[in-house]
């Protein structure tokens, strides 16, 4: 047991490193070049936050990851956006976190079709649905 707590805290390593990159760069100065199109920082948002949701199954895997997978990354969407409403440097805007809502939505809905896939497949086994 002692063994799979560890590695299940070594698991974790990866996505409080990415969730302290996310909020160093929500609070630091944006940087004055054009954006590529028009919601290139809700893409970013997406893609930042769906990786988060990965990283944050990871030590889950065997078990439900539903939980970690959306809730701690919608809230800690929620608290960036209220932090950058007193950083002088950004601007609170709700369709950030509404970018990163759909960043963990997707990671979620992408790893159950995976769980799912991976169950159906498996030799000798029910093809039971899948619990995330």
């Amino acid at each position: 047991m002692i063994k799979y707590r560890k590695w299940k805290i070594i698991l974790l390593v990866p996505s409080i490193l990415w969730a302290v990159i996310i909020l160093y760069l929500s609070v630091t100065p944006m940087p004055d070049k054009e954006m590529p199109f028009p919601l290139y920082d809700k893409v970013l948002h997406l893609a930042a936050f769906a990786l988060l949701s990965f990283l944050m199954a990871i030590p889950r895997l065997p078990k439900r990851a539903g939980v970690r997978m959306l809730i701690i990354p919608i809230a800690f969407g929620a608290l960036i956006e209220i932090v950058q409403f007193f950083v002088p440097a950004r601007q609170m805007d709700i369709l950030d976190w509404v970018a990163d809502i759909l960043g963990s939505a997707t990671a979620f809905a992408l790893f159950v079709f995976i769980a799912f896939l991976i169950k159906r497949f498996q030799a000798g086994k029910p093809q039971d649905t899948v619990r995330v």
